[in-house]
């Protein structure tokens, strides 16, 4: 783990970075838990990348490491043995389900066949990781206990983990929970980008995100495009299907599946159940 002087290191060059550095006014606000922001919030997956790959979105993983392989090896045996298969996560890839270092490490390990979002769950991980290190005392919450096994290496993975993928050639976007409509990519808030369910007073002046579904208008409803947009975050209602967006969390970790789509190709969407309930479901 990094100690203590290295996180200070950390956080006075993010101090730095956001005094040198002119960003939109909607992201003066940082992530959840007030967290430095990734170096690069918005990243691109150009023609050069996805050239010749089949680009296949994944939905919220949440530590369900053998579902995940298994929902792999479904996918690919789908495809032309002479086309690689590019993945990408919507993120909440750990957290609640039983083998989460061990989903971090394939991802890492295929650095370059697999990409991945942030989502709230990878927030929450940095946000008791670093509380730990700042504090020797502090009791790190018991869903999060695992996290004591990772390495500097997961850390700058996940530390340096963007909002959002956008793909051109597929004119598709990934985000973790979604995006508020009508703002420009590069204005929408971290918080709504990883959290939001629902929009609140859409079309009005004080238009925000929610966490909440009994509250607003389903933000999935409201996207008009143009881009296509691929999220998770929302097991409560399971796989959405609009025009101009695709809800992928089936709740999984749940006892729901784990399923994925391919943006190429067929198209498809594949399946698989898990092999536990891992909790409760919501």
């Amino acid at each position: 783990m990094y100690n203590k002087f290295i996180l200070s290191v950390y956080t006075m060059g993010a101090i730095l970075c956001s005094l040198l550095i002119r960003t939109p006014p909607r992201l003066t606000l940082e992530s959840q838990y007030n967290l430095p922001l990734p170096r690069t919030i918005h990243k691109t997956l150009s023609r050069d990348i996805i050239q010749g790959k089949r680009v296949f979105v994944v939905g919220d993983i949440h530590g369900c490491y053998d579902e995940f392989i298994e929902l792999v090896k479904v996918a690919d045996a789908n495809v032309d043995k002479k086309e690689d298969i590019l993945i990408i996560s919507v993120g909440d890839a750990i957290n609640k389900g039983p083998k989460n270092i061990k989903v971090l490490d394939y991802i890492i390990a295929r650095k370059n066949t697999i990409f991945m979002v942030r989502g709230n769950h990878e927030d929450g991980l940095l946000h008791e990781y670093y509380k730990h290190i700042a504090n020797d005392s502090y009791q790190i919450r018991k869903k999060w206990q695992w996290i004591c096994d990772l390495k500097k290496e997961h850390i700058e993975f996940i530390s340096e983990l963007p909002y959002t993928f956008s793909i051109p050639d597929l004119n598709a976007i990934i985000v973790h929970a979604g995006l508020v409509p009508g703002v420009p990519l590069t204005e929408q808030h971290p918080i709504d980008m990883t959290l939001m369910r629902n929009i609140i007073d859409y079309e009005g002046i004080n238009t925000r995100g929610t966490e909440k579904t009994k509250q607003g208008m389903q933000w999935a409803r409201l996207w008009s495009g143009p881009e296509h947009v691929y999220f998770g975050h929302d097991a409560r209602r399971r796989l959405q299907q609009f025009k101009y967006t695709t809800g992928l969390d089936t709740g999984c970790v749940y006892g729901g599946s784990l399923t994925g789509v391919y943006l190429t190709g067929s198209q498809e969407m594949f399946s698989v159940k898990p092999k536990n309930v891992y909790q409760p479901v919501q």
